[in-house]
C-alpha cells in the first residue's frame, strides 16, 4: 500500500524476542524507532471505525432476560441473533453431534473478533513450526484470525489506506482482488509485472517474484 509508515500497533506483531537486524544498535535509531512507533498514521476510516465499535451487544446481554419464576417482568431480547434463552437446549443437542468430548457453552453465541483465544495461540504455534521461527515466538494478542485471504486483505486496506490510495500487487493475481480492493475498498491497484521476458520453455519460479527496480517502477 502506497502510504505513510504503520503505527505501533502494527510494528510491533513481530516475535516476542525481535532478531538482531530489528532492534536500534544506537540511541538515534532508538529515537527515530521511538518517533516511528508513536505516530498514528491509520487510515482515516480506520480510526473512524474503532470510535463507531457498536455497544449494541453489550447492552443486549445487559438487559434483565425474562423468566416465568424469577423474572417475569423481564425482556425476551429478540434484538441481537443470540439463543440466550436456549442454551439449556442447543448445547446439549449439539453436543451430540460434536467431535469434541464437550460443547462449550459459549459456542452459540458471537465470538471475539479478533478470533478465539484457543485458536489464535494454536495458529501462531502452527506458523512458528512452518516458518521455523524458533527461538522467536509470535504473540497471539497480535493475531487477527479473518474468514479467508479476500476479507482479511479489504478489511487490512480499508485499516490502512485512505480512499483512493494505492496498492502494489503482482502479476499475475487473483482477478477478485479487483473487487474487493477497488469496488469494496475503492482503493486503485497498480499492477507489478514480474515476467521481463518471453519464455519458451518453462518458466522458472524466481520469474514470478517482482524485482526492486519494477516495483520502485509501479510505485513511481
Amino acid at each position: 500500500v502506497k502510504m505513510a509508515p504503520p503505527s505501533t500497533a502494527l510494528l510491533t506483531t513481530e516475535p516476542t524476542v525481535s532478531p538482531s537486524w530489528a532492534r536500534p544498535h544506537t540511541n538515534k535509531q532508538r529515537k527515530h524507532q521511538t518517533r516511528l512507533f508513536s505516530t498514528n498514521s491509520y487510515s482515516r476510516r480506520g480510526q473512524n471505525a474503532v470510535k463507531l465499535l457498536p455497544t449494541y451487544l453489550t447492552d443486549a446481554r445487559a438487559v434483565e432476560r425474562y423468566d416465568p419464576q424469577t423474572c417475569p417482568d423481564g425482556a425476551l431480547q429478540l434484538s441481537v441473533a443470540e439463543n440466550q434463552m436456549l442454551e439449556d437446549l442447543l448445547v446439549p443437542a449439539l453436543t451430540d453431534f460434536s467431535s469434541q468430548t464437550g460443547f462449550a457453552a459459549d459456542f452459540i453465541y458471537y465470538q471475539p473478533t479478533q478470533g478465539r483465544p484457543g485458536l489464535r495461540v494454536a495458529f501462531c504455534k502452527y506458523l512458528e513450526r512452518c516458518l521455523k521461527l524458533a527461538p522467536f515466538r509470535l504473540d497471539p494478542d497480535k493475531l487477527v484470525v479473518g474468514a479467508g485471504c479476500n476479507a482479511v486483505l479489504e478489511n487490512l486496506c480499508a485499516c490502512l489506506a485512505n480512499e483512493g490510495n494505492a496498492v502494489l500487487i503482482p502479476t499475475p493475481y487473483y482477478a477478485a482482488f479487483e473487487f474487493d480492493l477497488v469496488a469494496r475498498a475503492n482503493l486503485n491497484i497498480v499492477p507489478v509485472h514480474t515476467m521481463q521476458q518471453d519464455y519458451s520453455d518453462d518458466i522458472p519460479k524466481e520469474a514470478y517474484y517482482p524485482s526492486k527496480h519494477v516495483l520502485d517502477e509501479a510505485y513511481d
